[in-house]
Order: structure tokens, then C-alpha cells, then sequence
């Protein structure tokens, strides 16, 4: 029993989560810069919303961004409209900041945001397209432990297994490695009944020693191997119909593409 004088406390505790919200942007100043503080319109993805949507191509993770249109995937790669202006594959896309080209569907799993700078942005990264520029932001090493097994699939058969790891090897050097297996199987079938597939592998590793206080060095090294069937899209007649239905390739079976990319550097 209580006295009159006593009063009853409940503590109530919880937690915070606002991931989905990013407050800086890497590519649009060329620095971390407070999105209230930069003079040009910027939309960022980050990774929570890459990892919820188990996005696999980086066309998914930009239909977050309603400035940005898909264009053709013919030949294994994905061409994307910035407010009504075609994003050039070498000079529309920045991986942290720099110039890189986007001849080949991107590999996102090495991804930790995407950044979509809106308008001009020459007088920082010469010549680009009028609607804009589209900068990849990289995972890099982590000062604490960091270990993800991962694996999807969907209804069509397809599945993809990921490994992302990272952490410290000594005191002052640091590491992120990120190995990646997809197979994927398409709704699309040829005219022999053959469903077009997808196999592909992705290496990623970054390494980072601290030198001093003033000065870190990063080198990054990754391979994107990748081997899909031939699907160039509809196939118009004479007379500008399409020929056979919308689930039928009428390219080869035996028709493919195989890709092979190295990216490297240090900086």
C-alpha cells in the first residue's frame, strides 16, 4: 500500500531508428557537405534502402529517384535519363567523386549509398549532361569486426549468395571485402524454349593504412565477371508490329555476352 505522497514512476524505453535519412552528400561539393548547405538538388539512397529493397541492379535502387528514367538494357547494360537528358556511360557516372565508366551494369553490392546530383555540373566535373550526374559512394574498411553472409532468391528461380566482411588487420590498417555469386533466370524465354539466364561473379577488396594523423592511404581492387544471354528487346516488322509476343526473344540462344571488368587505383 502507498502513502499519498508517493508517486508511481514507469520508465519507458526505446529506440531510435532513422536510416532511411541522410543529412550530407560526398559528390555534389566534392566534400561532406550538409544537404542544407548545398546549392544544388541532390537525392541520396543509402545502403539500409539498397539492403531492404534486395535491389540486384542499380536501375532498382534509381527508381527511388523520380527525376531518373531507365532506358535501353540491351547487351548487359542499363542506360538511365536524367530529367530528359541520356546519362553518358563515360561521363555521366562518378564512383567517390571520380570519373568512371559505366560500360557494364554496375556492381552495387560494393555500394554504401548512391548519390543523385541533379542539373549542371560541369564547372566541377567537366563535361557531364545537362540533367545531372549519378556518384556511386563505395564501402569502405571499418574499425570494428564486421561479418554478412547473405542470400535471395526469387520466383523465378534465380538466387545470389553475398559475403561482406571487414575490420582491422593491425592497429592501422583496415580492410572491406565483398564476394558475390548471382545466377539469374529471366521471365523471358527464346523461340527454342531456352530461358535466358545470368551468371555472374563480383570480387571486391579495399584496403586502408593509416600512414599519420594527416595522411591515409586507400587502394581498392575489384572483378566483375559476368556471362548473360543476348536479349536486344523487340524485333518490329515492315510494318512496324512487333514480332511475337512480349515474352519471347527472337535473338539466338547461343548468343551472349561476356564481360569481364577491373577496376583498380589508389588514392
Amino acid at each position: 500500500m502507498t502513502s499519498e505522497n508517493e508517486v508511481e514512476v514507469i520508465k519507458v524505453k526505446g529506440t531510435y531508428f532513422n536510416d532511411y535519412k541522410v543529412g550530407d552528400a560526398s559528390g555534389a561539393m566534392r566534400a561532406n557537405v550538409s544537404l542544407l548547405e548545398t546549392s544544388q538538388a541532390v537525392t541520396v539512397i543509402p545502403e539500409t534502402i539498397i539492403d531492404e529493397q534486395l535491389a540486384t541492379t542499380l536501375g532498382e535502387v534509381l527508381n527511388n529517384d523520380a527525376s531518373l528514367s531507365p532506358g535501353s538494357k540491351q547487351r548487359n547494360r542499363e542506360v538511365f535519363s536524367s530529367r530528359g537528358f541520356e546519362l553518358s556511360s563515360s561521363t555521366g557516372y562518378l564512383r567517390d567523386g571520380h570519373q568512371h565508366w559505366s560500360h557494364y551494369q554496375q556492381p552495387i553490392e560494393t555500394l554504401s549509398r548512391v548519390e543523385v546530383i541533379k542539373g549542371p555540373s560541369s564547372i566541377l566535373y567537366g563535361q557531364s549532361a545537362p540533367g545531372g550526374l549519378i556518384n556511386m559512394v563505395t564501402k569502405q574498411p571499418t574499425a570494428s569486426r564486421l561479418l554478412e553472409v547473405s542470400a535471395d532468391t526469387d520466383q523465378y528461380g534465380s538466387t545470389r549468395f553475398m559475403l561482406d566482411a571487414g575490420g582491422e588487420i593491425t592497429d592501422d590498417t583496415g580492410y572491406r571485402a565483398v564476394l558475390v555469386k548471382q545466377d539469374v533466370n529471366f521471365d523471358r524465354e527464346y523461340q527454342n524454349g531456352e530461358r535466358r539466364e545470368r551468371d555472374r561473379f563480383l570480387g571486391s577488396l579495399v584496403l586502408e593504412h593509416k600512414i599519420n594523423d594527416s595522411l591515409i592511404v586507400n587502394a581498392y581492387y575489384d572483378r566483375t565477371n559476368d556471362k548473360a544471354g543476348l536479349d536486344t528487346g523487340a524485333w518490329l516488322d515492315e510494318d512496324a508490329n512487333v514480332i511475337s509476343n512480349r515474352n519471347t526473344i527472337n535473338d539466338f540462344s547461343w548468343a551472349f555476352t561476356d564481360i569481364h571488368v577491373e577496376n583498380k587505383g589508389v588514392k
